[in-house]
């Protein structure tokens, strides 16, 4: 988790300083930075919950109710 952090405080500093250079809108700086959090956010509790959320389980979560009603009218 540290090596992510890590790597998105460049990314992040980078991204900044760049939009800086280039005298960027600050609402443009604010809405960058607001999608690198998010997504610094986002892969954080995905690498977090990797072990209790799982593509399958949420796939059944959305598609078991509907089988169900499929399958029960046969």
């Amino acid at each position: 988790m540290m090596a992510i952090a890590v790597l998105f405080v460049c990314l992040i500093y980078r991204e900044w300083r760049y939009l800086k250079r280039c005298n960027r809108n600050p609402r443009t700086i604010r809405r960058v930075m607001g999608i690198a959090l998010f997504l610094f956010l986002s892969l954080e509790l995905l690498y977090g919950f990797r072990e209790q959320w799982t593509i399958s389980r949420l796939i059944e979560t959305i598609f078991g109710p509907v089988q169900q009603l499929i399958t029960a009218k046969k």
